[in-house]
């Protein structure tokens, strides 16, 4: 039985990787005139947006985030975008089955919570592990919040997109459910590096973590 899910944020609740790339570059292009690739941006990511910035635009963070924060808010309200569909169904499955729901994420926490605020999510998850300036390394936020909540790892799962997600869960130790439905999932990598664990649609998920959580989910 599932006593505890973690989700992380970006490629798995929303699909807002694709927004922070570019608001990213418009934030370089900007402060600075140049136009930053794709590649050259994800390559900064694993680390909080501070560190991002930092990597970007060096020594001129404050100005950077400033901007870089403006950017990604306006793109979130032009857009429109939601979370996918079905994962705040099952986000409220979790809960209501009395399971340990939470959120640990490499994003930083002030666009975390621009995010969070415009999907209407604000208040959704009790504990929230946003990202580290210093450190990619989740396994150490996801024991913390297992160490919180009093739940062994072998009773927890962690759903992330990435193979990073997949190292980190495993040095908890605790399973981990690979999402592969945001349009910027590698499907190929995460089968290499998760096999029988990589999940095409938000339904195919729902279908795995349900049965496992305590039976109050089951009967509603």
């Amino acid at each position: 039985m599932l006593k505890c899910v973690l989700f992380d944020f970006d490629g798995t609740i929303g699909d807002t990787l694709p927004l922070s790339i570019e608001a990213l570059r418009d934030m370089v292009r900007e402060l600075s005139g140049r136009v930053p690739s794709d590649g050259e941006i994800t390559a900064t990511f694993g680390l909080s947006d501070d560190a991002t910035v930092e990597d970007l635009l060096p020594g001129r963070k404050d100005e950077g985030m400033e901007l870089y924060l403006k950017k990604f808010a306006e793109s979130l309200d032009a857009s429109r975008l939601k979370p996918f569909d079905g994962i705040t169904g099952l986000i409220e499955a979790v809960k209501k089955s009395g399971a340990e729901c939470g959120l640990v994420t490499g994003r930083g926490v002030q666009s975390l919570d621009i995010a969070l605020e415009a999907f209407g999510m604000d208040g959704c998850f009790e504990t929230i592990e946003a990202g580290n300036p210093k450190s990619a390394d989740k396994s150490v936020r996801i024991r913390r919040v297992l160490a919180k909540y009093g739940v062994s790892p072998d009773d927890a799962i962690y759903v992330g997109d990435t193979p990073g997600d997949v190292k980190w869960s495993r040095a908890v130790p605790c399973r981990i459910a690979s999402a592969a439905w945001a349009q910027t999932a590698e499907a190929g990598p995460l089968e290499e590096a998760n096999p029988g664990m990589v999940f095409l649609s938000v339904q195919e998920l729902i279908d795995f973590i349900v049965p496992q959580l305590p039976p109050a989910a089951r009967s509603s």
